[in-house]
């Protein structure tokens, strides 16, 4: 097979050479900049996905939700024999991670055990700490007596609170951080006036799952 020919243009005579070919542009290089990493994705806590994913509160309405109490100034309320200290009462506690049950393990010893009886309904709901990060109750206490109030979340909910606000501002709130929040630990907390107090139960940092919150009461004194 010949060979490929290499052609070379030579000017002939006197003739004028052609103008030479006007040269290409430079092909500009690839810049020397490398893209950006992407941003590390956040850590995902695979029992909150999962509870986004279903999470629907079939108890769950806009604004504050009222509590109806069950013991008034005029009701004849008995009240049973107190058996356990307030402070006693918390303590050896097994919790298994589900609220209804550690609701109802955290009642056995420190509602009628206490000398204390239910104040208001236990209400249960769920909490979303992106896509439903607290519910608020509204109602009254009453002078003269002394209450517990008890928010139990389900394992999903690291860190349950009670946030307590009176017109508005902040009144009281649990300083733990636990799956179970009780105002207060150390003692009843006992008023000297009628007022309306909000709670909001409430996740704090991640976390998501039901939850039950109650209230138990007992007169000042006895």
């Amino acid at each position: 097979m010949a060979s490929p020919l290499l052609l070379v243009f030579v000017a002939c005579g006197g003739a004028p050479a052609a103008p030479p070919a006007t040269p290409a542009a430079p092909t500009a290089a690839p810049s020397a900049t490398a893209p950006a990493p992407a941003a590390a994705a956040a850590p995902v806590d695979k029992h909150e996905a999962a509870e986004a994913a279903v999470h629907v509160d079939p108890n769950e309405k806009e604004g504050v939700i009222d509590l109806e109490p069950l013991v008034t100034k005029n009701s004849k309320t008995v009240y049973p024999k107190q058996t356990v200290g307030d402070h006693d009462c918390l303590k050896e506690l097994s919790f298994v991670g589900k609220h209804q049950a550690d609701f109802k393990t955290l009642l056995d010893k420190c509602g009628t055990p206490t000398g204390m009886v239910e104040y208001v309904k236990p209400h249960e709901g769920r909490l979303h700490a992106k896509h439903d990060k607290r519910d608020e109750f509204r109602f009254k206490v009453q002078k003269g007596m002394c209450y517990r109030y008890f928010a139990v979340g389900d394992e999903g909910i690291k860190d349950i609170d009670i946030i307590v606000l009176k017109k508005g501002a902040l009144y009281a709130m649990d300083k733990t951080e636990h799956s179970v929040a009780v105002i207060d630990t150390e003692k009843l907390w006992c008023v000297d006036e009628d007022m309306e107090l909000q709670f909001n139960i409430e996740v704090d940092g991640r976390g998501a799952g039901g939850y039950t919150f109650g209230v138990w009461t007992r007169p000042k004194g006895k």
